[in-house]
């Protein structure tokens, strides 16, 4: 089977997602967090954390969220601000809660004191993001020299982000990244990551909306000629959601667009809401939409199919823009294990997601 790794942005609502998987799909993948800046708008604390909160506000989430199993960790939005001294307090918080959190770091600072000093504790010491256009064999060798470490220690997240990736121009190219990065060296894993979803939501009022997941065509055919083994690969995209990872600097922006992002076997499919009207009946609508289509997977796919299916069913209340990301997420992470297992010709990943009973309204019935 291979490892899924999702690069998720620590939201509150995609680390619910990963609370609400069904235990056979959890024990499948293997989360990439990105901690977010400084600037991001806290929803537990409703302000910005300071550099002294961050530290302890990422190791008592980690505990929280993922206190078992295999987990990346991305602090690169928070370097320059914490410094040495607090990234190593960080990761000395985080790793508290789990051994196997695992710092993620870009290729050129590999071998830079602080990151020499933070390793994960298990046969996985270290993981470097590589951009697919800086691969440079030289400059890595040299710098895992200088790291005192093996490459078989590392995990290498091929990033893929801001690169075109429709599948017949992508293809050949992504092999041909995979196949180099893997003439390095014996990595542990090398993991490809990208996203065809836009930057900006590509949603309609009323309408849905077909985005095409190139991400997961271009792996899927890379992964079938190209030279890594079936062992040292792996596949992560960005969740439901693009590749860029950008953090506002203050809280609001406007009220949230209604509508949800629901994968399907070659699409994420955007479905919106009207613009005025309540959530209640704006999202009623949406899920809707998404119960009597043709690619809804059914209500015991996941937590959030069950839960799509109750509120179109008015057995819930509407959420809000926290729960309808955690229903993007915890669907999209259901499926792509799904898809994984298929491309390998596994067949334990049927669901094992047991659908809460709900009382229905006697005049319903």
């Amino acid at each position: 089977m291979l490892p899924y790794s999702p690069c998720l942005r620590f939201k509150l609502g995609e680390c619910n997602a990963l609370m609400s998987l069904s235990q056979v799909v959890r024990s499948k993948i293997q989360p990439r967090f990105v901690i977010p800046s400084l600037t991001e708008h806290d929803p537990e604390l409703d302000r910005a954390p300071t550099s002294d909160e961050i530290a302890y506000i990422t190791g008592e989430r980690v505990g929280r969220f993922w206190p078992k199993g295999s987990a990346f960790l991305d602090a690169r939005f928070l370097e320059s601000d914490l410094g040495a001294i607090g990234i190593k307090r960080l990761f000395s918080l985080a790793q508290k809660r789990n051994k196997q959190i695992t710092p993620v770091i870009d290729a050129e600072k590999i071998a830079s004191p602080v990151w020499k000093g933070i390793r994960s504790d298990g046969s996985v010491k270290s993981s470097i993001r590589l951009q697919f256009d800086e691969i440079d064999e030289n400059a890595l060798n040299r710098a895992m020299l200088e790291a005192e470490l093996l490459h078989s220690e590392c995990v290498v997240f091929l990033d893929f982000t801001g690169a075109p990736l429709e599948p017949e121009l992508a293809t050949e190219a992504v092999q041909g990244a995979l196949d180099l990065t893997n003439s390095i060296g014996p990595w542990h894993r090398i993991v490809l990551q990208g996203s065809n979803f836009p930057e900006r939501n590509p949603g309609v009022p009323n309408q849905e909306v077909f985005v095409p997941r190139h991400e997961w065509a271009v792996f899927s055919e890379a992964f079938k000629d190209c030279d890594v083994p079936i062992s040292r690969i792996g596949y992560g995209d960005f969740g439901a959601d693009c590749a860029t990872l950008k953090f506002p600097r203050k809280k609001g922006g406007g009220r949230a667009i209604r509508h949800l992002r629901y994968t399907t076997a070659r699409n994420t499919v955007v479905v919106c809401g009207d613009i005025s009207g309540s959530d209640n009946e704006l999202m009623g609508k949406v899920c809707r939409t998404i119960v009597n289509s043709d690619y809804f997977d059914g209500p015991t796919f996941s937590k959030a199919d069950s839960q799509i299916d109750c509120l179109a069913r008015r057995l819930i209340g509407p959420g809000n823009p926290s729960v309808w990301r955690e229903w993007n997420m915890n669907h999209h992470i259901t499926k792509v294990v799904k898809d994984l297992g298929e491309i390998v010709g596994s067949t334990v990943i049927d669901s094992d997601f047991v659908a809460e009973p709900h009382q229905v309204e006697m005049f319903d019935a």
